[in-house]
């Protein structure tokens, strides 16, 4: 399913309105966290799982230990 939403100011900070009906479609409720991921044909959502908490915590604890090798060979790979 396809919809349309705009980016709206919330108070002090930006945000995207969920329709009513996609949010009671998905079982979506307050408090609940989504996963933003971006790629080439844009954004998508996607509901956080414990699974995938469980997942992206692992993911962080193993590349921690990396992640200023990992900038610097990001930021070489930007002047090319």
């Amino acid at each position: 399913m396809s919809t349309t939403t705009r980016v709206q100011i919330i108070g002090d900070s930006v945000g995207v309105i969920l329709p009513k009906a996609e949010v009671e479609r998905l079982g979506l409720k307050p408090g609940d966290k989504l996963v933003v991921t971006s790629g080439p044909d844009g954004i998508h959502l996607r509901i956080m799982t414990p699974t995938m908490k469980s997942d992206l915590d692992a993911y962080e604890r193993a590349t921690e230990p990396y992640t200023a090798v990992l900038r610097a060979l990001a930021d070489d790979d930007d002047s090319d």
